[in-house]
């Protein structure tokens, strides 16, 4: 098979640019792997497209006599197949990346051009063109072979093969959406809980609230898609380390205790006596589930109790390591209708369609914990009003007595590994408020650098350590670190994992490796799973923070080092 040969158009007035880009892509065009044709305007690119239709992708400059970039992008749709413009400017600021966006764009790179960079961006254009024409050439090729074939069940096999590669191919590409939207998401909730520290009006800090409240909302939407997208990509895998079902439950008890104490809620959790102390399971994916079925069970409760339970769970499987338990999170809201108990656990639909414009939410949150549920070899199903939904166990039997008349009861099991230890719980209610931000008063002068390569990140975290008391220095990325490390020692790190020139990952493993007077490295990452956080572990992070990053977060961080250092 002939190499195919990935043809650029470049559409910019400055004649050196050609010169330019001749010489530094030289060698991967003596290979036949790029090819290279140039435009001066607008104009006379779009000749080029209808006289051309093998171009793989356009480099743009915007300001450009006859017809502009952005204009030239905005035309891109008239043609048949539009390949994917990349903006090449001087003019970086956000206005006119977002205003290129709008247009069309596929991706923004600021002059002067770091052939780095560019280069970067356009294997990374062409490899999602490619992918993009790979899956639209199977996929044409399996609609041939399902007109050629009369059989029925060869045709329903071959579709649900595309079916689930667009369905994974769509899934990835939600998941990078939603990592892309975290980072300015980091820049706005930081600012809201600095301007909440300032004299505002009673009017302003309304204001200010409902910024953070819809932000905090917007981020549980990116949250649940990222979530849903990567379990639908086959990308999750459940961990199997201590679990210590105290430390788990009592935790999410702690997070949820603010919203339930300002809805007059008595929260409370109980863990069986027989119950052993340590197992083996995936802490994060359990608290996470624990954490949208309580939030859920608080949220559709004006006033009253929610309460969270752990069982043993009797297993039919002839493992003897297999430890089987049953969860119950229990409520006295407003319950379940029967005619819509059937749709809670489909995505992107709610129990009733006026819940989600009263109450707000993605439909997601109970297709997420089902999936999870049934990765840690479990089921999941709910009681409500005498009427029961989900995939109760084959064994289970429906006590009418126990189904609640008024609210809700959801119950799930999984299954655990044994480990060596006993334990003894008891019921303990939750305390009444956690404080928002701990004492932030610096307890020692430290030496702080922050690794990170976003302007508004690095601004908004100068102005949280400003506010705590301390001074910190910038790199730009993992190289620049390690420079600094060079010169003179620091004592915490706030590393960011994706940089440009050199990563966090790599960086943190080049100064385990490299550098005498060892720091504290804290991870600073939007990817926000437990798969994220062991790889900055295993690099020989020392801890870990998602963004957007909390203010009482940083101040967490800073005392766990400044407690253990003693």
């Amino acid at each position: 098979m002939q190499k195919k040969v990935n043809l650029i158009l470049v559409v910019d007035d400055e004649v050196e640019v050609q010169r330019l880009f001749q010489q530094r892509f030289r060698k991967r065009i003596q290979s036949g792997e790029l090819a290279f044709q140039f435009a001066s305007n607008g104009v006379e690119a779009l000749k080029v497209l209808q006289e051309n239709t093998s171009i793989s992708m356009i480099l743009t400059d915007i300001r450009m006599p006859e017809m502009d970039g952005l204009s030239l992008i905005s035309k891109l749709v008239e043609l048949e197949a539009p390949p994917k413009a990349v903006v090449l400017s001087a003019y970086g600021d956000m206005q006119n990346i977002r205003m290129a966006m709008n247009y069309g764009a596929f991706d923004f790179i600021t002059k002067p051009i770091d052939f780095t960079d560019l280069e970067i961006t356009i294997d990374k254009t062409l490899a999602f063109v490619n992918h993009i024409e790979e899956q639209q050439r199977k996929l044409d090729e399996a609609q041939q072979q399902l007109r050629a074939h009369e059989q029925q069940e060869i045709a329903l096999a071959q579709a649900k093969e595309i079916a689930e590669s667009a369905n994974k191919a769509k899934s990835a590409f939600l998941a990078s959406m939603s990592h892309e939207i975290r980072t300015p998401m980091n820049g706005v909730l930081g600012m809201v809980q600095l301007l909440a520290t300032t004299e505002l009006t009673p009017e302003q800090r309304n204001y200010l609230e409902i910024i953070g409240n819809s932000g905090n909302a917007l981020l549980k939407i990116i949250n649940d898609i990222l979530d849903f997208s990567k379990i639908e990509a086959g990308m999750i895998d459940i961990e199997k380390e201590p679990l210590i079902l105290e430390d788990v439950m009592k935790s999410v008890c702690e997070i949820l205790g603010k919203q339930a104490t300002d809805r007059d809620i008595h929260l409370q959790y109980y863990i069986n006596p027989d119950i052993p102390k340590t197992l083996l399971g995936d802490s994060a994916r359990l608290r996470q589930i624990l954490i949208n079925l309580l939030a859920n069970a608080i949220k559709f409760t004006k006033h009253g109790n929610v309460s969270l339970s752990v069982n043993p769970y009797i297993l039919y499987d002839a493992d003897p390591n297999h430890y089987g338990l049953v969860f119950i999170v229990e409520d006295t809201g407003i319950g379940i209708r029967r005619d819509r108990l059937h749709l809670l656990f489909q995505p992107f639909s709610q129990g009733d369609s006026s819940i989600s414009r009263k109450y707000g939410g993605t439909g997601l949150g109970l297709v997420i914990c089902k999936r999870l549920v049934e990765l840690m070899g479990g089921t999941i199903w709910v009681e409500s009003q005498g009427n029961m939904g989900g995939n109760p166990p084959a064994e289970y039997l429906s006590n009418p007595e126990s189904t609640p008349n008024q609210g809700s009861k959801f119950s799930f099991t999984i299954i655990a590994d044994k480990a060596l230890e006993s334990f003894t719980p008891n019921l303990i209610n939750l305390p009444r408020m956690r404080p928002a931000i701990a004492d932030s008063s610096p307890k020692r002068d430290l030496k702080i650098l922050l690794a990170e390569d976003d302007l508004t990140s690095q601004k908004i975290f100068n102005l949280f350590m400003k506010r705590i008391g301390y001074r910190v220095d910038i790199a730009n990325n993992g190289l620049e670190a390690i420079e600094m490390l060079q010169r003179q020692s620091y004592q915490i790190i706030f590393m960011d994992v994706q940089m440009p020139e050199m990563d966090g990952i790599t960086a943190t493993q080049k100064i385990r490796q490299e550098i005498e007077a060892q720091p504290w490295i804290i991870a600073l990452t939007a990817n926000a799973f437990s798969e994220d956080q062991q790889a900055c572990f295993d690099a020989g992070m020392n801890d870990f923070l998602t963004k957007p990053v909390q203010l009482d977060n940083i101040i967490h961080v800073v005392n766990r080092y400044t407690q253990q250092s003693h």
